[in-house]
Protein backbone atom coordinates (compact mmCIF):
# COMPACT_ATOMS: atom_id res chain seq x y z
CA UNK A 1 0.00 0.00 0.00
CA UNK A 2 1.45 3.41 -0.95
CA UNK A 3 1.76 6.48 1.04
CA UNK A 4 -0.64 8.98 0.33
CA UNK A 5 0.75 12.11 -1.61
CA UNK A 6 1.01 15.71 -0.23
CA UNK A 7 -2.07 16.26 -1.83
CA UNK A 8 -3.95 14.16 -0.92
CA UNK A 9 -2.64 14.73 2.35
CA UNK A 10 -3.88 18.49 1.92
CA UNK A 11 -6.70 17.58 0.40
CA UNK A 12 -8.32 15.09 3.35
CA UNK A 13 -7.01 17.88 5.97
CA UNK A 14 -9.15 20.88 3.73
CA UNK A 15 -12.06 18.82 3.74
CA UNK A 16 -12.13 17.90 7.43
CA UNK A 17 -11.69 21.12 8.18
CA UNK A 18 -13.87 22.64 6.22
CA UNK A 19 -16.63 20.11 7.74
CA UNK A 20 -15.54 21.10 11.51
CA UNK A 21 -15.99 24.62 10.38
CA UNK A 22 -19.52 24.33 9.06
CA UNK A 23 -20.70 21.85 11.87
CA UNK A 24 -19.73 24.39 14.44
CA UNK A 25 -20.87 27.05 12.39
CA UNK A 26 -24.41 26.04 11.88
CA UNK A 27 -24.12 25.14 15.39
CA UNK A 28 -23.51 28.32 16.59
CA UNK A 29 -26.18 29.42 14.35
CA UNK A 30 -28.65 27.61 15.55
CA UNK A 31 -27.73 28.42 19.13
CA UNK A 32 -27.88 32.41 18.02
CA UNK A 33 -31.53 31.65 16.93
CA UNK A 34 -32.69 29.92 20.23
CA UNK A 35 -30.84 32.26 22.04
CA UNK A 36 -32.69 35.45 20.51
CA UNK A 37 -36.18 33.71 20.25
CA UNK A 38 -36.15 32.58 24.11
CA UNK A 39 -34.66 35.46 25.63
CA UNK A 40 -36.28 38.16 23.50
CA UNK A 41 -37.21 40.82 26.37
CA UNK A 42 -34.05 39.99 28.33
CA UNK A 43 -31.33 42.31 28.87
CA UNK A 44 -27.75 40.25 28.55
CA UNK A 45 -26.99 41.29 32.38
CA UNK A 46 -30.54 39.11 33.32
CA UNK A 47 -29.35 36.22 31.49
CA UNK A 48 -28.84 33.33 33.75
CA UNK A 49 -25.91 30.58 33.04
CA UNK A 50 -27.63 27.56 33.18
CA UNK A 51 -29.96 28.71 31.03
CA UNK A 52 -27.48 30.16 28.15
CA UNK A 53 -25.65 26.80 28.63
CA UNK A 54 -28.49 24.87 28.15
CA UNK A 55 -29.42 26.77 24.89
CA UNK A 56 -25.35 26.25 24.20
CA UNK A 57 -26.02 22.27 24.59
CA UNK A 58 -29.67 22.21 22.37
CA UNK A 59 -27.55 24.66 19.51
CA UNK A 60 -24.64 22.00 19.41
CA UNK A 61 -26.40 18.90 19.73
CA UNK A 62 -28.99 20.12 16.66
CA UNK A 63 -27.32 19.65 14.03
CA UNK A 64 -25.23 16.28 14.48
CA UNK A 65 -28.65 14.80 15.91
CA UNK A 66 -30.85 15.47 12.62
CA UNK A 67 -28.34 14.41 10.63
CA UNK A 68 -28.13 10.88 12.80
CA UNK A 69 -31.80 10.89 12.02
CA UNK A 70 -31.66 11.80 8.72
CA UNK A 71 -28.71 8.61 8.47
CA UNK A 72 -31.47 6.41 10.92
CA UNK A 73 -34.01 6.97 8.01
CA UNK A 74 -32.08 6.45 5.16
CA UNK A 75 -30.24 3.31 6.62
CA UNK A 76 -32.94 1.58 9.40
CA UNK A 77 -30.65 -1.39 9.97
CA UNK A 78 -27.92 0.64 11.55
CA UNK A 79 -26.28 -1.15 14.63
CA UNK A 80 -23.40 1.30 15.34
CA UNK A 81 -25.54 4.28 17.36
CA UNK A 82 -22.79 3.94 20.10
CA UNK A 83 -20.79 5.25 17.71
CA UNK A 84 -22.96 8.38 18.03
CA UNK A 85 -22.16 9.06 21.52
CA UNK A 86 -19.31 10.24 21.91
CA UNK A 87 -19.12 12.98 19.57
CA UNK A 88 -23.05 14.01 20.64
CA UNK A 89 -21.68 14.15 24.56
CA UNK A 90 -18.44 16.04 23.25
CA UNK A 91 -20.55 18.42 21.18
CA UNK A 92 -22.81 18.91 23.92
CA UNK A 93 -20.25 19.78 25.98
CA UNK A 94 -18.42 22.27 24.04
CA UNK A 95 -21.36 24.06 23.01
CA UNK A 96 -22.73 24.41 26.56
CA UNK A 97 -19.40 25.70 27.59
CA UNK A 98 -18.63 28.26 24.93
CA UNK A 99 -22.51 29.08 25.46
CA UNK A 100 -21.52 30.07 29.23
CA UNK A 101 -17.96 31.53 28.28
CA UNK A 102 -19.75 33.54 25.89
CA UNK A 103 -21.91 35.30 28.54
CA UNK A 104 -18.83 35.89 31.12
CA UNK A 105 -17.22 37.66 28.42
CA UNK A 106 -20.19 39.95 27.51
CA UNK A 107 -20.94 40.47 31.14
CA UNK A 108 -17.84 41.51 32.15
CA UNK A 109 -17.51 44.33 28.97
CA UNK A 110 -17.75 47.56 29.46
CA UNK A 111 -20.60 49.71 29.91
CA UNK A 112 -20.13 51.59 26.60
CA UNK A 113 -20.00 48.04 24.60
CA UNK A 114 -23.16 46.48 26.39
CA UNK A 115 -25.47 49.68 25.31
CA UNK A 116 -25.19 49.23 21.96
CA UNK A 117 -28.54 48.71 21.24
CA UNK A 118 -30.79 50.47 22.94
CA UNK A 119 -33.37 49.23 24.84
CA UNK A 120 -31.02 46.79 25.62
CA UNK A 121 -32.89 43.18 24.60
CA UNK A 122 -30.72 40.84 22.84
CA UNK A 123 -32.79 41.24 19.47
CA UNK A 124 -32.74 45.20 19.26
CA UNK A 125 -29.07 45.53 17.52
Amino acid sequence: MALPTLEQLSLAILVNVAAWMSWGALSGAVFAVLLAFMEQRRDVSTLSFPRTAALGTVGAIAVPAVVLAMFLVAEPDFTLLSFAFWPLTISAALGGGCAAYTLLLAKRAPASLSNVGAPGSLTSA
